[in-house]
């Protein structure tokens, strides 16, 4: 039995010890915002969500730290300043 329970702790550790280090590699940094202290990252969106209840930006998205009401507001922002138009201007002579 005592066998049993040192090889179960041995798999255990070195499981939790390989899972310790997946999945926050490519995770951004968390915003800095002054309304919200509390964020959680929503691996779908690949954005931070501001998760404290009494902020003014519960519930807000962040690319950068430019907080968004919500998710499609923030994604067509940042494609209007990378899309058409965004590039170098010329005049007609």
């Amino acid at each position: 039995m005592k066998k049993t329970k040192l090889m179960m702790l041995g798999i255990t550790t070195a499981f939790g010890g390989a899972m310790a280090g997946c999945g926050d590699e490519d995770v951004p940094p968390k915003p800095q915002d002054p309304y919200c202290s509390q964020f959680e990252y929503d691996h779908g969106d690949e954005e931070w969500e501001c998760d404290e209840r009494g902020s003014r930006h519960y519930g807000y998205y962040y690319i950068g730290n430019t907080a968004y009401p919500d998710t499609d507001s923030g994604k067509s922002s940042v494609k209007a300043k990378k899309g058409f138009g965004s590039g170098s201007t010329s005049t007609g002579s």
